[in-house]
């Protein structure tokens, strides 16, 4: 079983996990996926919400390095051969 943490849709939850609303066009999540929803503006004492807040925080911090790549293509092209983006500390 896979849990997917999500911050939207939160109305249409419990018909993408009963599978009778599909996610996009005729796309329903698969059997072993259940949907769960997190905040990250909500009590940030919950650990799905403050793993939430962390990810919203990076995914920024991810988008402005990126912007400032001039070599989108190279970011692209490694991101398809490894499955990941790798940034170094700006120390480092």
């Amino acid at each position: 079983m896979m849990a997917l943490v999500v911050d939207s849709e939160l109305g249409d939850l419990p018909l993408f996990n009963a599978r009778t609303k599909p996610i996009y066009e005729s796309f329903v999540i698969p059997e072993n996926t259940q949907l769960i929803y997190a905040s990250s503006e909500r009590d940030v004492t919950s650990p799905l919400n403050k793993a939430m807040a962390i990810c919203d925080k990076d995914a920024g911090t991810i988008l402005e390095i990126i912007s400032q790549q001039s070599d989108l293509k190279r970011i692209y092209e490694n991101v398809l051969a490894n499955g990941f983006l790798s940034i170094q500390p700006k120390n480092a």
